[in-house]
């Protein structure tokens, strides 16, 4: 099998990128400063469009997984971070301690619930009457390492049971069926479409990546997901009514009356991230700082040999997997002894070959 994706674009002069750099650096510097005193402040309110409880579990999730990234790019830039992690430790803790159930009369699972309203309501816990679970606090508290291994095992082993449908994870369930003005238009939605249980392209694609993470563990179940959604695969499929060669936003869940069709394609975000989850995660090829960041792949057991191109940092990469039941990873043909491949700029094109 043979996959390739290129990139091309104008150079930027070197004032302009440095320049660039500089005013990003300030304006998210500012931003998190700011989060950081929200937090210190005890302001733990955090909103988000669909949902509008005060606290929701996914926006702190991609918080937290935000200040992981802020503290890892300046300890690269050699930039002093040590309130910046004590301040990730205690929202950690207190993710965990307030966000988190398990229950017994489900024999243990466990997953993190969506939000907790004003008046102290959770939403996304098992004692719901509607909307039990939610998908996107599970993934991202994998993808943001907010929680211990076990509970990130717990989660996604709660997402397959009781999420995990014909088209891949549903985004809830059970599905809205009353109007609940502290929820908002989430609940105003059909059941089973948009976010209110269906299943949700770019959310998929997060479950995707995260059970990449955990690879050992889960095996070829990001592979499985990702095959599910891709829209080829829906050619000869009566109830998709959407084009085969384009990402939706959205497939209607098992609540709707319209299940197994496809709505907004083109108008979403889907692409992008099946894009990222399968060349960085499934793929194992990720950017870094410091170069190419590569992890064993996700493969199919039938895949004995793939190759795959990537523009990086203005070279091109030719990646040649090969399954061999063994890790490790040869640039040019020497063998490495780091998983990460530094950036030269050389313009020129390099071979390396990953055996998995």
């Amino acid at each position: 099998m043979e996959l390739g994706i290129g990139m091309a674009g104008k150079r930027h002069s070197n004032v302009v990128i440095i320049l660039m750099n500089v005013v990003l650096t300030v304006l998210i510097s500012d931003f998190i400063a700011f989060v950081i005193e929200w937090i210190r402040g005890g302001k733990l309110e955090v909103l988000s469009f669909f949902i509008v409880p005060t606290i929701t579990g996914i926006v702190l999730g991609i918080l937290f997984y935000t200040l992981n990234e802020w503290i890892k790019l300046n300890e690269f830039l050699k930039i002093d971070v040590e309130d910046y992690k004590a301040e990730r430790d205690k929202l950690k803790d207190s993710i965990n301690e307030h966000c988190y159930e398990e229950y017994k009369k489900l024999d243990n699972a466990g997953w993190f619930i969506r939000a907790i309203t004003d008046d102290g309501e959770k939403i996304g816990s098992y004692f719901s009457k509607e909307g039990k679970i939610y998908l996107e606090p599970q993934v991202w508290a994998v993808i943001s390492d907010a929680c211990d291994k076990e509970r990130k095992i717990n989660c996604l082993k709660s997402v397959i049971k009781f999420l995990e449908s014909t088209y891949g994870f549903l985004l809830l369930d059970p599905a809205y069926t009353k109007v609940d003005e502290k929820l908002g238009i989430i609940t105003r939605f059909l059941a089973g479409e948009k976010e209110n249980g269906s299943f949700f392209i770019h959310a998929n694609s997060w479950a995707i990546i995260a059970l990449s993470m955990l690879k050992d563990e889960f095996k070829e179940k990001a592979f499985e997901i990702y095959s599910k959604l891709i829209p080829l695969r829906f050619m000869n499929d009566k109830r998709y009514k959407a084009e085969p060669f384009v990402y939706p936003q959205y497939i209607c869940g098992k609540d709707s009356p319209h299940f197994g069709e496809a709505s907004f394609t083109w108008l979403t975000s889907s692409s992008a991230w099946m894009f990222k989850a399968f060349y960085e995660y499934i793929c194992g090829i990720r950017p870094d700082y410091e170069g190419i960041r590569i992890e064993r792949p996700v493969f199919p057991a039938n895949w004995n040999e793939v190759t795959v191109d990537r523009v990086f940092r203005n070279c091109i990469y030719k990646f040649k997997f090969k399954q061999t039941g063994e890790f490790s990873i040869e640039f040019e043909g020497r063998k490495l002894s780091t998983q990460t491949l530094p950036s030269c700029g050389c313009g020129g094109a390099h071979e390396v070959e990953i055996f998995f």
